[in-house]
């Protein structure tokens, strides 16, 4: 595999999981407002569920996008020493 390959896959990565993790993060953090609204206390207990949701996709783009770095990385480093 030569270096443009790596930096290709490494943009397409981290374009997509950043992508993928922040539309998780507003969806879930929608769905904990909607509950919010349609509950009849106001208490924590109906958005946790989905907090924890969208922390969760938060934290997998994250590392996603840190995945694509890297071999954007390791693809700029082998077309360097070329």
């Amino acid at each position: 595999m030569n270096y443009k390959k790596w930096i290709l896959s490494g943009m397409a990565i981290f374009i997509l999981s950043a992508f993928f993790g922040l539309s998780g993060t507003v969806w879930n953090i929608y769905g904990s407002f909607d509950a919010l609204k349609s509950a009849e206390s106001a208490g924590i207990g109906s958005v946790s569920s989905g907090i924890q949701n969208a922390l969760f996709s938060t934290i997998f783009g994250l590392i996603g996008s840190a995945a694509g770095i890297i071999l954007i990385l390791v693809g700029g480093f082998k077309a360097y020493r070329r």
